[in-house]
């Protein structure tokens, strides 16, 4: 069973400094991780920093496994998409869009808004009796 297949932010990134992290993180990823060679997209969640805020809860044993999807889901990141190949591109539709001027004002609001309900969701995630420190990190390595 490859519970993180889809979830783990550490393939491609580093989501944390410490030495733990540093320590532990190439063995889990070695474990669970998941080849991508063979693949012309990849479908996963658009990563930011509450997204990071996550992980690192996770690899320092603060977050149950069985909740990091939802944990994933708080912030409503949304969905991104890496196309690998020229397979991929040539599939994409061109599509043309007018050109707008995109307000920092409008969109940083509505990123800090969608940021601080990520974080303050995650630490009552974090504190709620669903959360019982059994099933964390430390178990999969």
């Amino acid at each position: 069973m490859r519970p993180f297949a889809d979830s783990f932010p550490g393939y491609h990134r580093r989501a944390d400094t410490s030495a733990r992290y540093r320590r532990f993180a190439p063995l889990f990823i070695d474990k669970y991780k998941v080849d991508t060679s063979g693949y012309d997209v990849i479908k996963g969640w658009r990563a930011d920093s509450s997204y990071y805020l996550i992980a690192k809860k996770f690899v320092r044993d603060e977050l149950d496994a069985s909740l990091l999807r939802e944990a994933l889901l708080l912030g409503d990141l949304g969905i991104q998409y890496c196309f690998r190949s020229e397979k991929a591109f040539e599939k994409i539709a061109q599509t043309y869009l007018p050109i707008e001027e995109v307000s920092k004002d409008i969109y940083l609001e509505k990123y800090n808004c969608r940021d601080n309900n990520a974080r303050t969701n995650l630490y009552e995630l974090i504190e709620s009796d669903r959360n019982t420190f059994k099933d964390t990190f430390s178990k999969y390595i």
